[in-house]
């Protein structure tokens, strides 16, 4: 499928020389994760050139980082085109919460975009060009990531997934258990997981490469949230290896980059109308009753403000 080499990866075999079970983080009171998963193992096999990064002699590599036996997060890393040795690591994330960052890759900076008839095509303009990127589909539930598998079938109409005892066709899909992780703060220290395996790992996978390099986490959208909060913990675990109080990979930051980022919505919120009006490039994106009606729906009982407020206390309160 993938140019260079498909990687199936767990999590002994990731995570580092330690085992999983020195990794494993209290995240509340609810969540214990990774498990101490046993038998695992890597499997590396030769891939075929041809589907998004077909520069001749850049590698790129997929496959899954497994944290526990049921919890798989699915990667997908580009060498850069410039000098993959020395050039820093960039870790792309798409926003939502729940966009999957393949978007990022075919949509915006990764080393090719899909066509109107479905091929793909080099993209000139990518960021590999000056640095090696990594694309995870975080948290789990989002793109290829998955939990459990569960035989059943998916009603074509509506969506929905139907046990295997109530339909009339049956195949495997994943089960995502939505109170995994779900704040900003438990899905950075997944991601912090997910990236010490990785990491752990890419000398194996790629020896020229190495994982000493300068570290780049680069977001969008709800990203403004994402990027603090990953970077606030990533720094403190790097604090936690510096001391010797846990093993891993440091990350030798280098850039925290947001686009177009969800920071405080309080604030932002009500500038949506009228920039949809009112812009730098002429453009009148909606028409007065919609206007109006944007407007009114931002401070009516019940409306954005109050859902906003509600939503910052019952995180509070927890």
């Amino acid at each position: 499928m993938l140019g260079g080499k498909i990687v199936l990866s767990s999590a002994a075999a990731l995570l580092s020389a330690t085992g999983a079970s020195a990794l494993v983080p209290v995240l509340d009171k609810r969540q214990y994760f990774p498990a101490n998963a046993t038998g695992l193992k890597t499997i590396t096999e030769p891939g075929k050139e041809g589907i998004c990064e077909t520069t001749p002699g850049v590698n790129s590599y997929s496959g899954y980082i497994d944290l526990a036996p049921d919890m798989h997060t699915f990667f997908w890393f580009f060498e850069s085109r410039n000098d993959p040795v020395k050039d820093p690591i960039t870790l792309w994330l798409n926003g939502g919460p729940g966009s999957d960052s393949l978007i990022g890759l075919f949509q915006e900076l990764g080393p090719c975009n899909v066509t109107a008839n479905l091929t793909t095509q080099v993209n000139p303009y990518s960021w590999n060009e000056v640095s090696n990127m990594l694309f995870l589909s975080q948290p789990f539930g989002v793109g290829f990531s998955y939990q459990e598998e569960e035989k059943g079938s998916l009603n074509p109409v509506t969506g929905s997934f139907e046990n295997a005892t109530l339909a009339n066709a049956t195949g495997i899909y994943p089960v995502i258990n939505a109170t995994e992780i779900d704040t900003t703060d438990l899905a950075a220290v997944a991601a912090w997981h997910v990236l010490q395996g990785f990491l752990g790992a890419l000398p194996q996978l790629d020896a020229e490469i190495g994982s000493n390099k300068e570290f780049n986490l680069w977001t969008e959208s709800y990203g403004g949230h994402y990027g603090p909060s990953f970077f606030n913990y990533f720094n403190n675990q790097n604090k936690l290896i510096s001391n010797g109080t846990i093993p891993g990979v440091k990350l030798d930051f280098n850039t925290l980059g947001i686009g177009n980022g969800i920071i405080d919505e309080m604030v932002q919120a009500p500038h949506y109308p009228e920039f949809a009006v009112n812009n730098t490039y002429g453009i009148k994106a909606v028409n007065d009753t919609v206007y109006n009606y944007m407007k009114f729906a931002l401070t009516m009982p019940n409306g954005c403000l109050d859902l906003v407020d509600y939503c910052r206390q019952a995180r509070e309160t927890g």
